[in-house]
C-alpha cells in the first residue's frame, strides 16, 4: 500500500508498507533548508509557505505528527544538575528531544527517573511547541499507573531567538519543583 500526501508544494511525505519517507521540494520562494548544526540560522531559514500538520498512523508509539518543515528536526540534550538528594549526594538528569519529519521523542535518564515520551509538535508564532501523546509503551499513564498529563498538555517550547535556543517550560516539571523561566536549556 502507498499513501502519498503533498503539503502546499513545501514537502511531499510517502509511506511505504510502515516504512516512511519525506522529501523537500524547493519552491522557487522558499527559503534554503539549514543544517542540523545551524541553529542559529532557523528563524531566517523557515519557508514561507504554511500547511497543516498531519497526522501519520504507524507501528511505533513515537511516530505521530509530520510538520511540513524539517527545520527543527535534530537532537537536542539538556542535563539538570544543581540539586542534591536527601543524602547530599549530587543529582543531574539527561534530557533528549528528538525531532524528526515523522517523529517526536523527548527522554528523560537520571536520577529517579527513567522515561520516554511521545510528543507531537505544532509550529507557533514564537518558535515550536511541544506536546504530550503518551509515553513509549503507548499509554497515557506513566510506569507507576499515574495519568501526569493528558493527550494534548503542553510540555515546553523552544524559540530560536537572535541566534539563542530558548527554552519555555510549560506543564514539563523539572526535578527540583521550582519555576525556570525563559532561558537557554537545550543545545542542538
Amino acid at each position: 500500500m502507498v499513501i502519498k500526501k503533498r503539503f502546499t508544494a513545501s514537502a511531499s511525505l510517502m509511506l511505504l508498507g510502515g516504512t516512511a519517507a519525506c522529501s523537500r521540494l524547493q519552491d522557487a520562494g522558499a527559503s534554503p533548508m539549514v543544517s542540523a548544526n545551524s541553529a542559529a540560522a532557523v528563524s531566517d531559514a523557515l519557508p514561507k509557505t504554511q500547511a497543516s500538520p498531519t497526522t501519520v498512523a504507524t507501528s511505533d508509539a513515537v511516530t505521530k505528527t509530520v510538520e511540513p518543515s524539517s527545520d527543527w528536526n535534530g537532537r537536542y540534550s539538556y542535563e539538570f544538575g544543581g540539586w542534591a538528594n536527601a543524602a547530599g549526594t549530587a543529582a543531574t538528569v539527561a534530557y533528549t528531544l528528538t525531532l524528526t519529519a515523522l517523529s517526536c521523542k523527548f527522554s528523560a535518564e537520571g536520577y529517579q527517573i527513567d522515561e520516554t515520551i511521545a510528543c507531537t509538535t505544532k509550529r507557533g508564532a514564537r518558535g515550536i511547541d511541544i506536546a504530550f501523546k503518551s509515553y513509549s509503551d503507548g499509554g497515557t499513564t506513566d510506569k507507576y499507573g499515574n495519568a501526569v498529563y493528558a493527550v494534548g498538555d503542553p510540555l515546553f517550547s523552544l524559540e530560536n531567538k537572535e541566534g539563542k535556543l530558548i527554552t519555555r517550560w510549560k506543564g514539563y516539571v523539572l526535578p527540583d519543583d521550582k519555576p525556570h523561566g525563559p532561558a537557554v536549556y537545550f543545545t542542538r
